[in-house]
């Protein structure tokens, strides 16, 4: 099987994506009898030394609504044509129109739903525009959490079985830190007393 695997919007750069992009080698890692394109519009260095794994430049002009639909409804279909894709996965939450073949859309984030102006307004306004089409559309909708996925079938009335939760995982390279080296840190920025570390937004949508 051919798995295209639209990662536009993917970075090392980001947490999220860090650990999501763990998860799409570790996948590919397991099915070595299929082979897995990572389309992006830059070079990304993602494909690591599986391989099973290869990298497909889209290039994209520019970061306007009507040229990400040029991109997504015209450019993305031409490219899994191309590679004789079976499957397409979207990790940005946006599908494509035009792409006859099964797609998966992965929802990492619905914020623009509630929290418009923590976006960009032109790719909060392009979502919720078009999320509804998009959520019918896939073939099946992968988000991070519960809350997420009743939040859509809420808004969507969509039907349960067609959203998995996709729990993110943790790459193999986290690990405890030593005993002693944990006492060290917190004599010195907390005064002796554990503590917790949070990375991320603290809103209603993350809980």
């Amino acid at each position: 099987m051919i798995i295209a695997i639209n990662t536009r919007t993917i970075s090392r750069n980001d947490e999220v994506n860090y650990l999501l992009i763990n998860h799409i080698l570790q996948l590919a890692a397991l099915y070595p009898e299929h082979q897995f394109f990572l389309i992006s519009p830059k070079e990304t260095g993602l494909t690591e030394s599986l391989t099973n794994v290869k990298q497909y430049l889209l290039p994209q002009q520019s970061d306007n609504s009507l040229l990400w639909k040029f991109w997504y409804h015209y450019k993305l279909p031409a490219a899994v044509r191309k590679l004789k894709a079976d499957i397409l996965l979207s990790t940005d939450g946006i599908l494509s129109r035009r792409i006859k073949i099964p797609q998966y859309l992965l929802v990492s984030d619905t914020g623009y739903l509630a929290f418009p102006e923590l976006y960009a307004a032109n790719y909060a306004r392009f979502a919720r525009l078009n999320s509804a089409d998009f959520f019918r559309k896939a073939k099946k909708l992968i988000v991070f959490s519960n809350y997420q996925k009743q939040e859509i079938i809420k808004l969507y009335k969509l039907n349960e079985a067609k959203i998995s939760v996709w729990h993110p995982g943790i790459p193999v390279s986290y690990q405890p830190a030593p005993i002693k080296d944990t006492e060290e840190f917190k004599l010195q920025h907390t005064d002796g007393k554990d503590y917790m570390l949070f990375y991320g937004a603290i809103e209603e949508k993350s809980r």
